[in-house]
């Protein structure tokens, strides 16, 4: 604002006053996300075998012929049953960081004569920064399950 008397003499003086006052303070924000999903996934082998046990019998007229019996066939079946769970836990750690720096500038002007005229000047400057840091960590677990199912096939 501007106020000026009616009566002005000769005699005048301007004072400038300008100081800066920077305050700067940091703030740090810490979130954590915890992100667990589970896969499971089954796979089935089967494997099949057969064994003969068999027996020569010799004849009892001709010497030089023989003959073969099989008197028994066993089959095996092994069905492997495979349970792999897999447990992945993302740890997700964000970190903000704000660098606050405010500038204020101020700038005072007088303008003093007689009897008075007084004239101010008021001046704000304002900066801001921001920095930003982003933390991740990962970490993983498997868990490993195993089951045989055995059959016998006569």
């Amino acid at each position: 604002h501007i106020s000026i008397l009616t009566h002005i003499c000769k005699l005048a003086r301007i004072c400038i006053l300008t100081h800066i006052c920077i305050p700067t303070h940091i703030c740090i924000l810490t979130r954590i996300y915890i992100l667990t999903h589970i896969y499971i996934l089954t796979h089935t082998c089967i494997l099949t075998h057969t064994k003969a046990y068999a027996y020569t019998h010799s004849s009892l007229f001709h010497s030089n012929v023989y003959a073969t019996y099989i008197y028994a066939t066993y089959t095996f079946t092994h069905t492997f049953t495979y349970l792999h769970i897999h447990t992945f836990t993302h740890l997700h750690t964000h970190t903000h960081t704000y660098l606050h720096i405010h500038a204020r500038l101020y700038t005072h002007t007088y303008l003093h004569t007689h009897p008075h005229v007084h004239t101010h000047i008021h001046t704000f400057a304002y900066s801001h920064k921001l920095t930003y840091s982003h933390t991740f960590t990962y970490s993983h677990t498997l868990t490993y399950s195993h089951t045989l199912t055995y059959s016998h096939t006569l």
